[in-house]
């Protein structure tokens, strides 16, 4: 039956209203869809496909260097919520700032250890789903767990034959990834510090890893390792089993982060850069080798840890004590 039928003299009204209500109600609908679906395609965050832009530092430069908020050589660093953690390595603490920088605590974890004539010496730092801050230390071989308000949980291993020299820390799902350069590999543990299994080590490699010092997973469960002295970085299964090695010269790669679109964040310390691969190790940008508006560039990167919630990522640079804070400028309002 069409629509467009001819009206006689004998047709009543209302027919011919109901017909024009249809028709203009088709072109309202459609003239709405559109503009819905104009509405939910207009980006409503910040573009992240592109390099990042500097932003700040942690302590900032135009804020006065205290006994508390200043940094000593750090190595890792890593966000969670409105939280950013720091491996203060110089004076054996992890120190906590809040998202805009400002210094909020600290654990002293040589105070923790007991021990009283060798200092700690904390490396990697990272965060679970929940909260909790995972922090190694290489001169004790262990890692501390502490709760959302910074209270001391546990510590593992409970072998001390588990873990040598744990340097780079990743948490992902319900499993904690740890390089152990103690003896050149990758183990895996449970939220709560039970062994579970070694992913990576000269048993499973012809080519021993040489110092592994950072390591990330993407979510389509590869694992990635820098290999610093090897100058690699390489990308494993979820089984262990070496897939593919990056396609880039590095000066010396070290902490690596994965950030919300897949790509590879990698630090490489004579570089003065970060490097950026999509997830088969193709290098797509980098940044922080060129000075900035400020002046700034990077020294010595080290660590990376990158808030998926807030679209920042923080670099830890040991040359300048500081941590510099990149990210994307939000869409100009039209």
């Amino acid at each position: 039956m069409s629509l467009l039928r001819t009206v006689s003299p004998f047709d009543s009204e209302p027919a011919v209203v109901r017909y024009r209500s249809l028709v203009f109600g088709v072109v309202g609908l459609f003239a709405l869809s559109t503009l819905l679906l104009a509405v939910a395609s207009k980006p409503t965050g910040p573009d992240i496909s592109g390099p990042p832009t500097y932003l700040f530092s942690i302590p900032d430069s135009a804020e006065k260097t205290t006994r508390a908020n200043r940094l000593v050589s750090p190595l890792s660093v890593a966000s969670h919520g409105d939280k950013v953690a720091v491996s203060d390595s110089g004076e054996g603490k992890v120190k906590i700032y809040d998202i805009e920088g400002a210094y909020r605590r600290q654990v002293d974890l040589t105070r923790l250890a007991g021990r009283s004539k060798k200092r700690a010496y904390p490396t990697g730092v990272a965060y679970s789903a929940d909260g909790h801050l995972y922090a190694a230390d290489l001169t004790s071989g262990a890692i501390y767990v502490f709760a959302p308000d910074l209270d001391l949980e546990f510590s593992f291993p409970e072998e001390s034959s588990r873990l040598a020299r744990p340097i780079a820390i990743c948490v992902s799902g319900l499993e904690v990834y740890v390089t152990d350069v103690g003896d050149s590999s990758v183990k895996v543990f449970s939220l709560d510090g039970a062994y579970l299994r070694t992913l990576v080590s000269p048993k499973t490699r012809k080519v021993s890893l040489a110092f592994p010092n950072g390591i990330g997973t993407g979510s389509d469960g590869l694992l990635y390792v820098s290999d610093s002295n090897n100058r690699k970085v390489l990308a494993f299964s979820s089984e262990g089993r070496e897939l593919f090695a990056f396609d880039a010269p590095f000066g010396l790669p070290r902490g690596l982060s994965v950030d919300a679109l897949g790509r590879v964040h990698v630090a490489d310390t004579f570089g003065h850069r970060v490097a950026v691969f999509d997830s088969r190790g193709k290098q797509l940008f980098a940044y922080g080798s060129s000075p900035n508006e400020q002046g700034i560039r990077l020294g010595f990167p080290n660590g990376i840890g990158i808030n998926f919630e807030r679209g920042l990522i923080f670099v830890t640079d040991r040359a300048d004590n500081r941590v510099q804070v990149w990210g994307w400028p939000p869409p100009l309002e039209e």
